[in-house]
């Protein structure tokens, strides 16, 4: 997640801070595939169950309406071009190897009104249009052999301007092991920023999907853009019941902190590692840059103190 718009002070006056954020994979403990191509999309309402032999090979990202003639019932907030109903189905496999671990799907966004089926079960249903989400594979996968995901998009209202429709942004498939950092599960805020140090509050949301109490180690270390640690937090420890979520919370103070701006839009990482005993189970990445932003009635905007 990220958080900005944090208040501050300096100078006596109110201050903002904003933490760009993503975090990414391939790391240790989980992998991270694209999951964008050789998909088939159908336009118009079908049964679960059809076959889709006759469908439309695609790859992601796709919008279906920017194919579509020009119709001015589709209104002009949306384009003139028509939304509707469509499927989306691709076959995958997985592998026997990865019995035990949990495998989700990531999508970027869809727009929208989006249900999805794994091998014939309801897996989730995600309304809105903008946000990305992510579903856990793992109860419905069929292991050593292969998997069939389903996707129907519903863009049968008007919009309020062009989305486009279907399944427009990346897709990824990712696997971890069953005590991993949630995705989105790193939060970074500055409570405090000024040319000579910065203040980092991070916490780390770590689940445990497996069926036992869990003992972990959790640390995070702060690494600049060239790779070099800067300061890495006290170890965390945490007792995680089955099927339960904990959060492990830290502080970190840079001196003389590079800034991110528009020119030189420099960021950190954070690196965020979960160990049970000396097993290194997960390593989760989370970029980020430090910037304040201020708004003033006479001197309007200005970012990292410069207008």
């Amino acid at each position: 997640m990220i958080k900005n718009g944090e208040n501050l002070r300096k100078h006596g006056r109110p201050v903002f801070a904003l933490l760009l954020l993503l975090a990414i994979g391939p790391v240790w403990g989980r992998t991270r595939e694209s999951f964008d191509f050789d998909w088939r999309f159908h336009l118009g309402e079908v049964s679960p169950l059809v076959t889709d032999s006759s469908w439309q090979t695609v790859q992601l990202p796709h919008d279906w309406s920017i194919y579509l003639p020009f119709d001015v019932k589709a209104g002009g907030s949306s384009g003139y071009l028509p939304g509707g109903i469509g499927w989306y189905r691709k076959t995958f496999d997985i592998p026997a190897s990865d019995k035990g671990k949990r495998v989700s799907v990531v999508f970027d966004g869809i727009y929208h009104k989006a249900t999805v089926y794994l091998n014939g079960q309801k897996v989730g249903y995600h309304r809105y249009g903008y946000t990305s989400f992510e579903y856990d594979l793992t109860p419905y996968l069929q292991y050593g052999g292969s998997n069939e995901i389903s996707v129907r998009v519903d863009h049968a209202e008007e919009s309020r301007w062009y989305t486009g429709s279907g399944i427009y942004r990346h897709a990824w498939l990712q696997k971890t092991n069953p005590v991993h950092v949630a995705t989105w599960g790193t939060y970074v805020t500055t409570p405090y920023i000024d040319e000579e140090r910065a203040e980092i509050q991070v916490s780390a949301s770590v689940v445990n999907a497996s069926p036992d109490k869990r003992s972990l180690r959790v640390t995070q270390t702060l690494v600049n853009e060239d790779g070099k640690p800067l300061f890495k937090g006290a170890e965390g420890v945490l007792a995680v019941a089955p099927g339960d979520t904990a959060v492990l919370k830290q502080s970190f103070a840079v001196e003389t902190p590079h800034l991110w701006n528009i020119d030189d839009p420099y960021r950190y990482r954070l690196r965020t590692q979960v160990r049970e005993g000396g097993r290194l189970l997960d390593t989760y990445y989370t970029y980020f840059g430090i910037r304040s932003y201020d708004f003033d009635a006479d001197k309007g905007f200005t970012l990292n103190g410069k207008s």
